[in-house]
């Protein structure tokens, strides 16, 4: 073996020269005793084998080397590190891109900062049984061919990145002394296997520490408080993870199992690890949660294949994108939803989940942000928060504190349901003030919506793409509905009390109790209408005072009408052309044109024309 003389740190001006055969390397303690060292080129591309000594002859002993002393040696094979160093110095052999093994002797106790960092062809240490490192430092094995399955017995210190990108390593033991697994430690690797011993200390588990790692199935320690942002994100074959119950995770963080495309199921468990709550498919949400968050970038289950989630009544928030892109997720349950302290859904936190048919959103939520339900091509139905429901209680939790800014829903979001193509029942709670821009875009099987006296704001283009009937509780149009409110809408009713529906036909009550025809939504069989001046519903009998716009509109079944001219109102466009085998429109009750009353539009026909 080829003896190497590292340099000394010594007080003395000395220099001494090494000359071994055509590579020597002269190292130099300099009058700031700054350690120098001195090498030809060649030597970098010779040394294959490194066994680093002092210098008996001289009486020299050495203790520490230099940071990055043996950076980038190209030929460097095996590394037997000296006895008499505690630590393995900053960047030693960063860069070492042939050196296949390093044998730790048992005096070493730390290995620093990026000591072997980009070593692509090292797949040997020894660690098993090793029983004197307590620290490896951030960056050390970054980038190598590490094969372990094991750490140190005793290490109790892991640093960042320590084996980011270690694609060679597939399964670990984590020792009981270590109570961190950093950031990014084990990004990138093949990691599908991990164990802890018994009575591990761990209680953190870093960011992206296992991000698009091999693992199938993942159990979190019990004493872990948080799952970190994109801890196991982009492990495509992960399937579930276990989370204890009653212990005390109290937060997950973005990203978590973002990309984890085969991901189904978040099962928790009991004290003695068997399974609490469990069903393929489905996220259990811990007990002992409080929030979900979102900083930046994805979701925490975002691009998964859940099915269903289940969230708890202690949970205050839901994350911005949660579960963004979740294709399969057919089930959000809010449990013991009357003692929900649930405050905020934020913006895509179901943003395209196209599977989604139905949510009844907790009393007590005072924000849902926008693009929260867009994309949402199944949704039929939702149940908007109405804090005049709540329980006492609820309210007791929204008055007492203080800092909670609105408490009461209020707004109806940009792109909220936007692109909802199958909604076709929700209601406007009472809270609401406004319907921002493109709330409803696109909802094109949203034929009518009551818009309550309480909105007194509608933002431009709210309905567009909708077609959409639009019902008032507001006796006329205040001017802070924008323009181009009505971009979408086929037909408005203002002064309604509520609304009424009797087979295909929509109504609304007015202040007056009489009844306006709103809407004629076919069932695909209907081919002929008669429309009287009173109708009997639930056994009442109301008087029809008016027709509204849009009553008829792209119906292609529908092929003739007969509306009596007793009816005193008819709106324009209240029979569309758009119904393209609409083709015979009679008024009863009159013989001609003098005979029709003042209230109906010159155009109430769409164009389609009548006849007595």
């Amino acid at each position: 073996m080829l003896p190497f003389l590292a340099p000394q740190r010594i007080i003395n001006e000395t220099k001494l020269l090494a000359d071994y055969g055509k590579s020597s390397i002269i190292f130099v303690n300099d009058e700031n005793s700054e350690n120098i060292a001195k090498y030809p080129d060649s030597l970098a591309f010779s040394l294959n084998t490194l066994s680093v000594v002092g210098d008996k002859s001289s009486n020299v002993q050495i203790t520490d080397w230099m940071d990055g002393l043996f950076t980038g040696f190209k030929t460097l094979k095996l590394v037997e590190c000296p006895s008499y160093l505690k630590e393995i110095p900053i960047s030693s052999f960063t860069n070492c891109t042939a050196l296949e093994e390093v044998v730790l002797a048992n005096e070493n106790t730390s290995i620093l900062e990026s000591a072997f960092d980009g070593c692509t062809s090292l797949s040997k240490i020894n660690f098993a049984g090793n029983e004197t490192i307590t620290s490896i430092s951030e960056y050390a094995f970054r980038n190598t061919g590490l094969s372990i399955t094991a750490l140190p017995k005793n290490l109790s210190n892991l640093g960042d990145y320590a084996f980011y990108g270690c694609d060679s390593i597939t399964s670990i033991n984590i020792p009981a002394a270590l109570t961190k697994i950093p950031n990014y430690a084990f990004y990138d690797s093949s990691l599908g296997s991990i164990s802890f011993e018994d009575e591990t200390l761990i209680t953190s588990i870093g960011d992206y520490a296992f991000y698009g790692a091999e693992f199938t199935t993942f159990t979190f320690p019990q004493n872990i408080t948080t799952i970190s942002k994109g801890v196991l994100g982009n492990n495509e074959n992960l399937t579930s993870i276990s989370l204890y119950e009653n212990g005390l995770i109290n937060r997950i963080n973005s990203g978590a199992f973002a990309g984890d495309s085969n991901f189904t199921s978040l099962i928790t468990l009991n004290e003695d690890g068997t399974p609490a709550r469990s069903e393929e498919g489905t996220v259990y949400l811990p007990l002992s949660m409080t929030r979900t968050y979102f900083d930046s970038g994805y979701g925490a289950f975002e691009g998964t294949a859940i099915k269903k989630i289940v969230i708890p009544e202690t949970v205050t928030k839901v994350a911005e994108k949660l579960c963004y892109n979740c294709k399969q997720l057919e089930t959000v349950q809010f449990l013991n939803p009357e003692k929900s302290v649930l405050r905020s859904i934020d913006g895509s936190a179901f943003r395209g989940c196209s599977s989604l048919t139905s949510i009844e959103i907790p009393n007590l939520v005072n924000t849902i942000g926008t693009y929260a339900f867009e994309g949402c091509t199944s949704l039929t139905s939702v149940k908007l928060p109405n804090y005049d429901d709540c329980t006492e209680e609820q309210v007791l939790i929204a008055t007492e504190n203080n800092t909670i800014s609105p408490v009461k829903y209020t707004t109806v979001k940009e792109y909220l349901f936007s692109g909802c193509t199958a909604l076709n029942n929700i209601s406007i709670p009472n809270t609401v003030t406004k319907l921002a821009n493109y709330c409803f875009k696109d909802c094109t099987a949203l034929k009518t919506i009551f818009v309550p006296e309480n909105v007194t704001s509608i933002a431009a283009y709210a309905f567009n793409g909708s077609n959409i009937r639009v019902i008032a509780e507001i006796a006329s149009k205040p001017a802070t509905w924008g323009t181009n409110w009505n971009v979408g809408v086929i037909g408005t009713t203002l002064g309604s009390k509520g609304t009424i529906t009797d087979g295909n036909f929509l109504y609304s009550v007015n202040s007056d109790d009489t009844l306006t025809l709103v809407a004629f939504n076919n069932d695909g069989t209907t081919t002929s209408i008669t429309l009287t001046n009173s109708v009997t519903i639930d056994s009442i009998e109301y008087t029809i005072s008016a027709v509204s716009e849009g009553f008829v509109y792209d119906d292609d079944v529908l092929t003739s009408v007969t509306i009596s001219a007793n009816i005193p109102t008819v709106a324009e466009n209240a029979f569309n052309s758009n119904c393209e085998n609409l083709t015979s429109i009679t008024v009863s009750d009159a013989s001609s044109d003098e005979d029709i009353p003042e209230g109906w539009d010159a155009n109430w026909d769409g164009g389609i024309g009548h006849s007595f």
